[in-house]
């Protein structure tokens, strides 16, 4: 209960003049605290001098009585430890016959969450509200190491140097790729070191990240020059050199001619067919051996197609440590 004002100034009356059981000091402005029946009593006096449709009256309001009833006491809940995961997070827990308004958030910085005691409770100072100021504090950062170990050659590695990345053990991780094609590795492998060798020539990128469950992260992007040996005229250089090759130096075909021997032929006569192109078998010649009950004796004559390749001054191509 606070009264407007306390002063006895024409056309107030102080309250503490009147004869009531009970009254509140209303000059200290202080809220009835003890448990109790109370009657109240209020004036309001109009000005002396002012006046309404030419009349001059005082008006009276009494609140005859209120009670204060004894209230049960709502227990406060505390703030979360709150680290960033990019998902939305409660701010304040615990606490009993209380309700939390504005109780999540998802982005790191610091909120203030509105308490309000249930019907029938207030908190231990005799409110019916409270704030308190919660936050979501940045989370620690994995960290990722990346690197590459093999024989070194100019300014990169002999090709099957290997390139390593492991995260630490708060993470894991998320992303491997080479050249930007994907590296196979198990999703949250932390525990042990993921390799790959590198084997083509030239610049190779290389990306990881590493993942943390608080939604934070870690990335690196290396570029490692590889060198393969192999022969290659434009890295290498060239020499002259003698080869033998059908396809460079052209073929020649002879024919070889051969004599086997058959079986039996049922043939009283020989029978020849044209050699010059090399069908085999070309010729037959068969003898009676035996006229009355023997078989015949035949020798089967064939040229054999032989294939020879020509030796040639050409041009090769060095071999050499490259990009």
């Amino acid at each position: 209960i606070r009264f407007i004002s306390n002063k006895n100034d024409t056309g107030y009356t102080d309250p503490k003049t009147l004869a009531d059981d009970k009254y509140i000091d209303q000059s200290s402005y202080l809220n009835p605290s003890q448990i109790a029946s109370y009657k109240v009593k209020a004036w309001l006096n109009e000005n002396a001098d002012a006046t309404y449709n030419n009349q001059t009256f005082t008006a009276r309001i009494v609140i005859e009585s209120f009670q204060i009833t004894e209230y049960n006491t709502a227990i406060l809940g505390t703030c979360n430890t709150l680290i960033y995961n990019g998902l939305s997070q409660v701010l304040v827990s615990g606490g009993s016959n209380v309700t939390y308004q504005n109780n999540e958030a998802t982005e790191i910085g610091d909120y203030t969450v509105t308490a309000i005691a249930d019907a029938g409770y207030q908190f231990d100072d005799g409110s019916w509200s409270k704030t308190l100021t919660c936050s979501i504090q940045e989370g620690t950062k994995p960290t990722l190491a990346m690197s590459i170990s093999g024989e070194t050659y100019g300014s990169g590695y002999k090709s099957g140097a290997t390139v390593t990345v492991n995260c630490d053990s708060t993470s894991g991780i998320s992303s491997f790729t080479v050249n930007n094609n994907a590296v196979t590795v198990t999703e949250g492998n932390n525990t042990a070191t993921t390799t790959i060798d590198l084997k083509t020539a030239g610049t190779n990128k290389v990306t990881a990240s590493c993942q943390s469950n608080n939604g934070l992260s870690d990335s690196k992007e290396e570029s490692y020059t590889i060198y393969v040996y192999s022969s290659s005229s434009s890295k290498c250089g060239t020499y002259s050199c003698t080869v033998s090759s059908c396809s460079l130096c052209g073929e020649t075909t002879t024919y070889h001619s051969g004599n086997r021997y058959a079986s039996s032929h049922d043939l009283s006569t020989s029978s020849t067919t044209n050699c010059s192109i090399g069908t085999s078998p070309c010729s037959i010649s068969c003898v009676d051996t035996d006229p009355d009950n023997g078989p015949w004796s035949c020798v089967e004559t064939a040229l054999t197609p032989t294939t020879i390749c020509k030796s040639c001054s050409s041009t090769c191509s060095n071999t050499c440590w490259h990009t």
